[in-house]
């Protein structure tokens, strides 16, 4: 009986301590952790800084940071906003006394600084020409020493661009249907322009590499326009820093004035110029108007003719400082130029002739 008594002891003994081992031994401990900010982990803990007092929280709004509960605000602590409402992320410190009315006043949210005086230090373009003069009152708009310098005294420069149409300026109204322009084009770079990465040429993006600074990169371009329309035509080329520069160059199509003398018979006789002999008088130019002011001498004794379209208006014929409106038999018709285009001519004809120079004004 007392050999069993033993025994039994023995082994409630063995179960206790293999029990307490099982349930205790530090490398199989569990963590047992009610909610935040401890999180059970095999063998750690880990602590979330934005449950805890103080230290460096992590937000993502400005409002995020606003809305930190006044247990967890610390003098002294951090926090980054991933966003600050520009799209940057951005740390600020709480600057304030241990007191719950200025712990809770988020005016003092201050942006933190690391301490350095004269800001970060980023890389430096040096081997670009100096282009800045002296800047008063100019806020550089960074606390990046490298970069104020460059601001201030390396500003890069845009590019160039130029670009000319073959045909360009104005042509003569004709038929209607369209006009082959071919585009010449050039991109340039300053010494302290940054790399080109586009050219745009009439709707197409051209570009094929940047050339070196100081130099251009040019081509052409095919284009069309339609006849008796204003035509624009645009270039633009930006750089790697978005600066850029644009070129423009146009075709016109306009009607054209015709003045001169024709050989029309006798003093007195109706003379009725064809189209021909109007194309063939000595003066002629584009215009929008009627008004206008020209000297013309003729070729023993002629008469005077004058043609313009019938939309310009204009009513009179002043020759010298005398309105010699009735000297003049007025026409109306129908007119085609040397291009093909067709409209309606106001057609003046001197009903005597001159023999000498004279200077006449439509009105």
């Amino acid at each position: 009986m007392q050999i069993k008594q033993k025994w039994s002891g023995h082994l409630i003994r063995f179960m206790v301590l293999a029990l307490s081992t099982w349930c205790f031994h530090p490398t199989d401990a569990k963590a047992q952790f009610v909610g935040n900010p401890l999180i059970p982990k095999e063998g750690k803990v880990i602590i979330y800084t934005n449950d805890a007092k103080g230290g460096h929280h992590q937000v993502a709004t400005v409002a995020d940071r606003n809305n930190i509960s006044a247990d967890r605000r610390q003098p002294g602590m951090l926090c980054t906003v991933m966003d600050d409402g520009t799209g940057k992320t951005k740390t600020f410190q709480l600057i304030c006394k241990d007191l719950p009315g200025e712990l809770n006043d988020n005016a003092n949210w201050i942006a933190f600084s690391s301490g350095a005086s004269g800001g970060t230090i980023g890389s430096f373009n040096g081997n670009r020409p100096i282009t800045g003069a002296y800047y008063k009152d100019v806020n550089p708009g960074t606390d990046d020493l490298a970069k104020w310098i460059e601001a201030v005294f390396y500003p890069s420069l845009g590019p160039s661009a130029s670009l000319t149409a073959t045909p360009s300026g104005v042509k003569e109204m004709g038929a209607a249907g369209s006009t082959s322009v071919s585009l010449s084009w050039t991109a340039g770079r300053a010494a302290a322009t940054e790399e080109i990465t586009e050219i745009i040429v009439n709707g197409t993006n051209v570009f094929t590499a940047s050339p070196a600074a100081g130099a251009s990169v040019n081509g052409t371009q095919s284009a069309s326009a339609g006849n008796n329309v204003k035509t624009t035509f645009t270039m633009s080329v930006k750089t790697s820093d978005n600066k850029t520069a644009s070129a423009s160059a146009s075709i016109d199509f306009q009607w054209k004035r015709y003045w001169g003398f024709a050989s029309g018979g006798e003093d007195g006789v109706s003379f009725a110029p064809t189209d021909a002999q109007i194309l063939a008088l000595s003066g002629s130019e584009f215009g929008t108007s009627a008004a206008v002011s020209k000297p013309v001498t003729p070729s023993g004794r002629q008469k005077l003719v004058i043609a313009y379209p019938a939309s310009w208006g204009g009513s009179k014929v002043i020759v010298g400082v005398n309105d010699s409106t009735g000297a003049f038999e007025k026409t109306t018709r129908s007119f085609t130029n040397a291009s093909g285009g067709t409209t309606s001519y106001v057609i003046y004809v001197q009903k005597d002739n001159t023999a000498g120079a004279l200077t006449f004004s439509v009105e």
